[in-house]
């Protein structure tokens, strides 16, 4: 996966994209982030087990995995409905 866009969201995406790692944590509250994972981790470009949790401690961890399996039905317009409704990640 090429990028060119320098936002630090789409670099997380990236490096783990490029890892390869079997499995992952991603320390970010952002939802962006959130989305962006779901998103690559059910096309497959990111292939390992994510986990996401917030730096804010007390928060609960998030399985990326199975937040994208659970919503399979709607994962082919999810980048397209965040973009719509006002996520920072797409030029506008």
């Amino acid at each position: 996966m090429s990028i060119t866009h320098e936002e630090a969201d789409t670099m997380i995406i990236r490096q783990i994209a490029y890892v390869g790692a079997s499995e992952v944590l991603v320390v970010a509250d952002d939802t962006d982030v959130f989305v962006l994972l779901c998103h690559f981790v059910f096309e497959s470009d990111i292939t390992g087990h994510v986990m996401m949790v917030s730096p804010v401690k007390g928060r609960s961890f998030i399985d990326i995995n199975v937040s994208a399996e659970k919503n399979r039905d709607v994962m082919g317009n999810l980048l397209a409905a965040h973009g719509v409704t006002g996520c920072d990640t797409f030029a506008t």
